[in-house]
């Protein structure tokens, strides 16, 4: 399976509940697409935070009795400005099993940040004269005008 399809399928999860930490999305995804390995997931994940399909927008320290110790830490994902979802009925039937999460964030101070980021991309590929990251910095924040998506896409429009 391509990369690109693993990233839409986690976009369409985090379409649904808005928002999750990496593991609770990741069980989300077995469950309703089938088996993944943990590494191709999170490998996904963090190429899609860095192609602005996701967002990290919380990083929260959790105590606990886990196998590696007694904390934990939780990186938390929304979807970014560039993401694609999937429209397939069996699996978005399949989705709305999913529990949505409570928005608890600053969606301005988030879109705040991307911005800032974006700005000092650009900066940098100005310098280098890289053309083609300036269009996609462009591209990028064109998008951010009508992000997050839960602002103007109804999730039973996808149906």
């Amino acid at each position: 399976m391509r990369t690109n399809e693993i990233r839409k399928r986690i976009a369409t999860i985090l379409f649904r509940i808005k928002y999750g930490y990496g593991y609770q999305i990741y069980k989300y995804y077995k469950k309703i697409f089938g088996n993944i390995s943990l590494r191709t997931f999170y490998y996904n994940l963090n190429k899609g935070e860095k192609t602005k399909e996701f967002v990290i927008v919380n990083i929260k320290k959790v105590s606990g009795s886990f196998t590696w110790g007694d904390s934990a830490q939780r990186v938390y994902y929304m979807l970014g400005p560039m993401f694609q979802i999937i429209n397939d009925k069996n699996y978005l039937k399949k989705l709305e099993e999913i529990p949505e999460t409570e928005l608890d964030i600053n969606i301005e101070k988030e879109r705040e940040k991307l911005v800032e980021e974006l700005k000092i991309e650009r900066e940098r590929a100005i310098e280098r004269k890289d053309i083609k990251k300036i269009r996609l910095i462009e591209e990028v924040g064109n998008k951010l005008k009508s992000w997050p998506p839960h602002t103007y896409i109804s999730y039973g429009d996808n149906k």
